[in-house]
């Protein structure tokens, strides 16, 4: 999810420097997500091409970019838990 994130955020012509900052990582981080050296390419890619989680990044990424909003990413997540996962396991927080 974060490799996404910061990818949508790139694409927006936001800053390596604002990126990890928003996020709380490195720039180097930052700069390994979008040359595709960090994260599981396989599940990116399967994430990417869903419609529904990508629209969902794409609220989360303006929302980061317009400061509008506290950042939830649980719904995210769990979209891509139901993508990835497909076994309808629950999130590991709900207890």
């Amino acid at each position: 999810m974060r490799a996404i994130i910061v990818i949508g955020l790139y694409k927006k012509g936001t800053s390596q420097t604002q990126i990890a900052s928003f996020l709380g990582i490195t720039t180097a981080e930052v700069n390994y997500y979008i040359k595709g050296k960090r994260g599981n390419n396989e599940i990116i890619n399967k994430l990417q091409s869903d419609v529904e989680f990508m629209d969902t990044v794409s609220s989360t990424v303006e929302k980061i970019i317009n400061d509008t909003d506290v950042i939830n990413l649980c719904t995210l997540c769990s979209i891509a838990r139901k993508k990835i996962l497909k076994d309808g396991s629950s999130c590991p927080f709900d207890w």
